[in-house]
């Protein structure tokens, strides 16, 4: 996925408020920080990353309208989750929510009934799962004002990654800089069906730039989120080699 916490420069500067293309994006309004106009509730979606890298910026797409990008890489039959963070613009309409993956089994069809977000409110967590169809398609993600008046959906953290049937689901961010991307981790639990959310986000395993200690360190901390199962052979090796 490209820039999936828009990070990425050039950053759209049009109108000295963020209207402008996004790199990696179609579709969408522009990129702004955390003062605003288009994200105006404060806060972010979490702090610095395993990489370092604190995230500054989010996407906004400013009444009704896709933002996506292609995709590309799914495995025939596999399933896999989409995930994001939204928010709305406060002191304007309410965003309905709906996400489309062209690869999936529906096709152009949306794979969620819509979710309605709401400013100031925390950034809300949405977990879309859905079995691919093809090996490559479009991800879009449509605004729809709630009452038809003018509103802006702001989004950060995008990530797909494959799941399995006894995955529960938890919170990916994705890296903010180039290399090995944290959307392709998940943890694999022997006997838990997709379950509660964790409360609060668990930072993805790096594949690079930490030390095994660290790694280990970041396998136990999960661990211990994931405490109501055990976690497989698998995914024990896959911390402790």
């Amino acid at each position: 996925m490209a820039n999936p916490s828009f990070e990425a420069t050039p950053y759209p500067t049009d109108a000295g408020v963020g209207l402008g293309a996004i790199p990696g994006w179609a579709g969408g309004s522009g990129v702004n920080t955390a003062s605003g106009p288009f994200w105006n509730i404060g806060g972010a979606v979490d702090g610095a990353g395993p990489d370092g890298v604190t995230s500054t910026h989010a996407a906004f797409k400013q009444g009704y309208g896709l933002t996506g990008q292609p995709l590309s890489g799914f495995q025939v039959g596999e399933t896999y989750w989409i995930q994001l963070y939204a928010n709305a613009r406060a002191g304007f309409d309410s965003c309905d929510v709906s996400v489309f993956e062209a690869a999936s089994t529906v096709g152009g069809a949306p794979l969620n009934s819509p979710i309605n977000i709401t400013g100031p409110d925390p950034f809300t967590f949405i977990n879309i799962p859905f079995t691919a169809a093809a090996t490559s398609g479009d991800l879009n993600i449509l605004n729809n004002p709630h009452t038809g008046g003018d509103n802006a959906l702001v989004m950060d953290g995008f990530s797909v990654i494959r799941r399995a049937t006894n995955d529960i689901v938890i919170r990916i961010r994705a890296l903010k800089r180039p290399g090995p991307s944290a959307s392709e981790v998940s943890v694999r639990l022997a006997s838990s069906p997709a379950g509660p959310t964790p409360a609060a986000p668990v930072r993805p395993l790096s594949v690079s730039g930490d030390s095994l200690p660290r790694q280990r360190a970041k396998c136990h901390q999960m661990a211990i989120m994931c405490s109501s199962s055990k976690v497989s052979a698998l995914a024990a090796r896959r911390c402790m080699a």
